[in-house]
């Protein structure tokens, strides 16, 4: 399986400290889920595009460490599509303009004891962008392989990133939301092919096996 599928969330997105909520707010039914729309599909994703699913809220966030998220995106047209997220990557940024006064060009990843997986750049004095990068894998119902790499991004164009971690900061408040968007691209993993002389010793030892059956005979 290879090429590429895009989607935007149907909700706003939730993010605090350690884990981000992509269902419905107030999320009266605790449900662990937030539903997507599929905007592009390339490869073996093409007609995609156009058609709804579900993503995997992520709790308990720390970048870089592996994790087991099943069902991580759930393709209501390509049910037969199983997408594990296996970890969030590591914010690229240092922390040293987190809490900066509100300038153009600054970045910021948290200062979170954890690590944050969230890259900020402030676009100017009054809006920022966000990204993370996850990282995981895919199969078919035939048992192929594909890892995939999935860049989410957000963008607010009325505060810069202080505010919305000030937001997060905030005991009575204590989240940030924002509408989001993600770009998937999927590398397919090949099934490693025996080497001649592996297959001559899985010969041989076939062949006595069927001695061994013949004697016992």
């Amino acid at each position: 399986m290879t090429g590429t599928f895009t989607f935007v969330g149907q909700e706003d997105v939730q993010v605090g400290v350690d884990y981000v909520n992509f269902g419905e707010f107030p999320d009266i039914f605790n449900t662990p889920i937030g539903d997507i729309q599929f905007l592009t599909g390339t490869g073996t994703f093409a007609g995609i595009g156009g058609t709804f699913g579900t993503i995997q809220d992520i709790v308990g966030i720390v970048p870089g460490t592996d994790v087991m998220v099943t069902d991580f995106i759930v393709a209501e047209a390509r049910p037969e599509l199983d997408f594990t997220l296996t970890q969030v990557a590591p914010g690229v940024f240092g922390s040293g303009q987190c809490f900066a006064p509100p300038a153009a060009g600054q970045t910021c990843t948290p200062p979170v004891p954890v690590g944050s997986p969230f890259n900020l750049i402030n676009d100017s004095a009054s809006s920022f962008g966000v990204t993370m990068r996850v990282l995981g894998y895919v199969t078919n119902e035939l048992g192929e392989v594909s890892t995939f790499t999935g860049n989410f991004s957000s963008q607010r164009t009325d505060i810069p990133y202080q505010a919305a971690l000030g937001a997060i900061a905030d005991d009575e408040i204590g989240f940030f939301r924002s509408s989001y968007s993600a770009d998937f691209a999927f590398t397919p993993q090949q099934v490693p092919v025996p080497e001649p002389a592996s297959m001559v010793l899985m010969g041989l030892a076939l062949s006595g096996m069927a001695v061994v059956i013949r004697r016992r005979k």
